[in-house]
């Protein structure tokens, strides 16, 4: 989740675009294939070699598309693999050159519960605030509460996230990812991260997991933190453990 001072300009380049931007610019995306830790492969060719080029992305549901997010800029190769896409859903994937012609690309994947169906895999969900240097679970969130924490680095509304295994047979080794998807529908996946699973655990835990800069991102994102529904997910590579949601009330 990474956001540039030229966001607008690649939003208005968005805006602008048109099918025969790619061919007029020669620049076209010609791949996005899923990679087995979950990472999205893009790639793409530009007959001008006009880079460096800006990577970024949009969550859509086939009826809306969501915030603008920027995967990476400077990018001087024809390739790139992001990693802040959540398995199972569908995206727009944009990639711009320097003088901001660019191409789109919709890109949907699949997900299944780990370890197959009645693997036992499962996700536990609470909600945790710390205040005062005191840490204790919630039921929810109010606005002033996540207001009053969001600006502290030693106090926090966030939660603890564990995923509980089925019985596995060998270590695995590749990439965590957390999502929190909005009232309004929008989704970021805000922890993305190298992991390993030995046979010997029983679960993988996130202990008070602080949401400070998620919160912050979304404010600037959406002027107001939405209230209402959220939901968190938990994915090892291309597998889901579950899904939990919370709610964010004004009061």
């Amino acid at each position: 989740m990474k956001k540039w001072g030229f966001m607008a300009l690649l939003l208005i380049a968005i805006a602008a675009l048109v099918v025969t931007a790619a061919a007029e610019s020669g620049l076209t995306i010609t791949s996005a294939q899923m990679q087995e830790n979950g990472n999205v492969l893009l790639k793409w060719k530009d007959d001008a070699k006009n880079g460096p080029y800006v990577v970024a992305y949009q969550y859509t549901d086939g009826q809306e598309n969501y915030s603008l997010q920027m995967a990476a800029r400077n990018i001087e190769g024809t390739s790139f693999e992001i990693t802040d896409l959540a398995p199972g859903e569908s995206y727009l994937l944009y990639v711009a050159d320097q003088d901001y012609n660019m191409d789109v690309y919709e890109f949907s994947s699949s997900t299944r519960l780990f370890g197959g169906e009645g693997s036992g895999a499962r996700l536990t969900v609470t909600l945790r605030k710390k205040q005062g240097g005191s840490i204790s679970n919630v039921d929810q969130f109010t606005l002033s509460e996540i207001e009053s924490t969001m600006n502290d680095a030693k106090n926090f509304c966030g939660a603890t996230i564990k995923a509980t295994l089925p019985e596995i047979t060998k270590s695995i080794y590749g990439m965590d990812r957390v999502a929190l998807k909005l009232p309004n529908g929008d989704i970021f996946v805000f922890i993305a991260r190298e992991d390993k699973i030995l046979t010997t655990y029983d679960y993988m835990y996130f202990d008070s997991v602080s949401f400070n800069n998620l919160w912050r991102y979304i404010k600037s994102v959406y002027e107001e933190i939405p209230t209402g529904t959220y939901t968190v997910s938990y994915y090892f590579n291309t597998d889901y453990f579950g899904y939990k949601t919370f709610q964010v009330t004004a009061k």
